[in-house]
């Protein structure tokens, strides 16, 4: 009986260590040392029973007892090693999603950076060209007489009996404006200024 019962009791063992060997390539090395640690203590088990069997010569009864707690000894240990793989399966599905969520993340930055890049160029160029514009307009002799025109409007408006009409105001200061050469341009001004 104590031949069949050290060969049960080497099959446990060999049991729980292919159970710790298979579930110890998916776990963290601070589970691994977990892990270790029970087996080893399942090992000085299983070694201080093969010596009980050998020398006091347990009732056969007591030895099937034993292996059966040594079985469930070992669910146990494959109960505990598939919890650690599942956490540690979670752990890294965070971290891929927040691996991911950080990509995203750059990529964002990235295209912000790229958009602000280009929003600045787009407003540098309309601040260029509105300057532009305003040099070409302070430049422009048209402008001179523009402004000339606007002060005759203004004198015209106080005393209305030097011009009879628009028309006659405009014809008026196209001759007395060189770059001018737009009677109806003169006159929308004149509607535009007395608006105003």
């Amino acid at each position: 009986m104590i031949d069949s019962s050290e060969e049960n009791s080497r099959t446990s063992a060999n049991r729980l260590m292919s159970l710790l060997t298979e579930d110890s390539k998916n776990v963290e090395p601070e589970s691994i040392k977990f892990l270790n640690i029970i087996n080893e203590q399942q090992n000085k088990l299983i070694e201080g029973l093969f010596l009980l069997v050998r020398s006091k010569g347990l009732a056969p009864e007591i030895v099937d007892d034993i292996f059966t707690l040594l079985d469930d000894a070992a669910e146990l240990t494959k109960a505990i090693s598939d919890y650690l793989k599942s956490s540690v399966n979670e752990l890294r599905q965070i971290e891929v999603n927040t691996l991911a969520e950080f990509e995203k993340f750059k990529s964002f930055s990235a295209m912000r950076a790229e958009l602000t890049f280009s929003w600045g160029r787009k407003f540098q160029k309309e601040n260029q060209a509105r300057e532009n514009a305003l040099k070409r307009l302070a430049n422009d002799p048209k402008q001179k007489d523009k402004e000339f025109v606007k002060s005759c409007w203004e004198a015209w408006q106080e005393n209305k009996n030097h011009y009879a009409s628009k028309a006659a105001f405009s014809r008026d200061m196209l001759e007395k404006c060189e770059h001018l050469t737009s009677q109806k341009k003169i006159e929308d001004w004149c509607r535009t200024w007395e608006k105003e």
